[in-house]
């Protein structure tokens, strides 16, 4: 009867380490094609969508995230370029940042979630839309302190690699 309550706390600690650990993602993209080849790309808006406020800064870190993806794309518009670039507007429609402990502890419960959608636009058309969202649970790419931060750059290297694609 004394082994029981250490049975008990093992077991709990064993599922939460143990447990199915995966990083999903689902991806939108509209078939369309950019019409104009070679273009650059400007992120000229990210906002958040949630109607929550949060303790990170997601809409910059999302567009930070955005800026180096296409720029390592060499997408990224320079900014002194004499041709208008197609615009990308992003919107985080779904954040919850998570916690490691939780993941570790109860895995449902301290998942890391985002989901963006974005248009890119040549003048005020939208000529291709993305989406995409990824959950970091315990495993694969969700076990460690800055999950939230891997979801941004991991979610902004999708939708440039949607962009991308449909060009």
């Amino acid at each position: 009867m004394k082994r029981l309550p250490y049975l008990l706390i093992f077991s709990v600690i064993a599922a939460g380490t143990l447990g199915c650990g995966t990083t999903s993602e689902q991806s939108l993209t509209d078939p369309r094609p950019l019409t104009t080849p070679g273009a650059k790309i400007g992120v000229i808006d990210v906002s958040n969508d949630t109607g929550e406020l949060f303790d990170v800064d997601a809409i910059g870190t999302l567009w930070n995230a955005l800026n180096e993806s296409l720029n390592n794309k060499g997408l990224l518009w320079p900014g002194t370029s004499r041709t208008a670039p197609l615009k990308l507007e992003a919107r985080i429609i779904e954040f919850q940042k998570g916690s490691i402990w939780m993941r570790c502890l109860f895995p449902p419960m301290g998942n890391t979630v985002l989901a963006v959608r974005c248009n890119i636009k040549e003048g005020d058309q939208v000529i291709a839309t993305a989406e995409t969202k990824k959950i970091f649970s315990i495993g694969n790419k969700g076990f460690t302190l800055g999950a939230w931060r891997k979801a941004f750059s991991s979610v902004a290297e999708d939708l440039v690699n949607q962009i991308v694609t449909s060009t």
